[in-house]
């Protein structure tokens, strides 16, 4: 499948602490539009004539399972509680697309109660600003899976590094990562003609600094983009400081279903 679009940029939002923690909610749709959002999905909870949902179950390992996800477009504060198939303990719900096609719900939208146990609690997700597909026409990267976890070394900074080899003769100029607090700072390096396992033994072609506004995956464009040589080995080395998290650093790992040749222990 051809990409349609490049996403460069994706904001994380804070879920809810409570059932009518909703401010940080209300203000990420206002700044960014719809919000990527899981829930635990069940038809008997739902009400076709209201286009409404309430689930009001908890599971019995104490955690809220997802097995849906759908995009947060709104709120309604007044929604009356007696709207839905089994009644919550107030007012108010989240207006939210579903991806089931206009034949569904209100034409592809429905409610979501304030107080449904799985809805909002853990973190949304902003895909907006997504850009045209001719901004970049490579990627170097080894983490298609995308961040599983993170890790650092007993404090809020740490290093990491990966050395690539160029495919063609093409500018760096931009580095992606994973801010995973807000206001993360960094410095990138970026080396040209290193040697594997030794990121920082080539020659420094470029370094830049900075802090992200957002937690979330952040592409950093390069003020001066780095030039390199088809079949080239080049680097880029990261500093992050997450102040007040001492895990820094996003990496990868196979997970069971969703990697290629992973398996369950």
């Amino acid at each position: 499948m051809n990409p349609v679009r490049h996403v460069q940029n994706v904001p994380w939002v804070p879920g809810k602490a409570t059932y009518l923690d909703n401010d940080g909610i209300k203000s990420a749709i206002m700044k960014y539009g719809a919000l990527w959002v899981g829930y635990y999905h069940e038809n008997s909870c739902y009400k076709a004539s209201k286009a409404s949902y309430y689930f009001p179950y908890f599971f019995t390992d104490g955690l809220r399972h997802s097995n849906h996800a759908v995009a947060v477009v709104g709120w309604d504060d007044n929604y009356s509680k007696d709207n839905f198939a089994i009644t919550p303990k107030g007012n108010g719900a989240y207006i939210v697309r579903n991806n089931w096609g206009t034949s569904w719900g209100g034409a592809g939208y429905f409610y979501v109660s304030y107080y449904d146990e799985t809805f909002a609690w853990g973190t949304l997700y902003s895909f907006s600003n997504a850009e045209s597909v001719d901004n970049y026409d490579t990627i170097y990267q080894y983490d298609e899976l995308g961040m599983v976890s993170s890790l650092g070394y007993g404090s809020a900074s740490a290093w990491g590094a990966n050395v690539f080899t160029a495919v063609d003769a093409n500018q760096i100029a931009a580095v992606g990562f994973y801010a995973l607090v807000p206001t993360t700072a960094y410095t990138i390096y970026v080396y040209t003609g290193c040697t594997s396992g030794d990121p920082r033994s080539g020659s420094l072609q470029h370094s830049q600094s900075g802090s992200s506004e957002t937690a979330g995956y952040v592409t950093i464009p390069l003020s001066k983009p780095v030039s390199v040589t088809t079949g080239q080995k080049f680097s880029i080395v990261l500093q992050l400081t997450t102040s007040g998290y001492n895990w820094p650093l996003a990496f990868e790992y196979a997970v069971a279903g969703y990697s290629s040749g992973a398996t369950a222990s």
